[in-house]
């Protein structure tokens, strides 16, 4: 039990540290300005002035909801550890956990294609969009798509679907720190406005 409780906060230490770490360099390099885009569209400002603060809105729910899904699944992450060190049976509240972390990497997921699809708009299409956006895109559709991979193992016995399930969480968890990684303003707490 206690060293159960001691790779938990170990685990949380890290993922904190990484976090942090992520953060302040983002915040302590200078803002990225992507390449112009070879068409006629507006630029990103008229294109947010256009929107009546759509897009504002859009970026600042989508910074939210990556908190919130940050928070699930650090508990997660202590949940499964926990379980599979105790050798415990796989409860319901395993199973809700999981259901949760799915949901809001789903929701999350979805906002970020609203905000894409809107974005291109404003700017003139989909071809105007920089190498990174459609990066980001791709690795976080991957990401939804193995998070979803946990159902496969309902039926397992309950030490495999803690490790299938913890294994799936920490995929899930270095595609999303390398997509987030590709974008310019990466992991700022408060994202550009434009």
């Amino acid at each position: 039990m206690i060293r159960a409780a001691r790779l938990s906060a170990i685990i949380v230490a890290l993922l904190l540290a990484l976090l942090a770490g992520a953060v302040a360099a983002q915040d302590a390099t200078p803002e990225v300005t992507p390449e112009a885009p070879v068409s006629t569209a507006a630029p990103a400002e008229t294109a947010q002035a256009a929107s009546g603060g759509m897009l504002t809105g859009l970026r600042h729910l989508h910074s939210f909801v990556r908190w919130v899904l940050v928070v699930v699944t650090v508990i997660v992450i202590i949940k499964l550890v926990l379980g599979l060190a105790q050798n415990a049976p796989y409860d319901r509240l395993t199973e809700r956990l999981m259901l949760v972390f799915g949901i809001a990497l789903s929701l999350q997921w979805l906002i970020g294609l609203v905000f894409f699809i809107v974005f291109a708009s404003q700017i003139g299409g989909f071809g105007n969009l920089q190498p990174y956006n459609w990066l980001h895109v791709i690795v976080l559709t991957v990401a939804t798509g193995l998070a979803e991979m946990r159902r496969r193992f309902k039926d397992a016995p309950d030490r495999s679907r803690y490790r299938a399930n913890l294994v799936i969480v920490l995929m899930v968890l270095v595609l999303v720190v390398v997509g987030v990684a590709l974008l310019p303003y990466g992991w700022r707490v408060f994202p550009p406005s434009a």
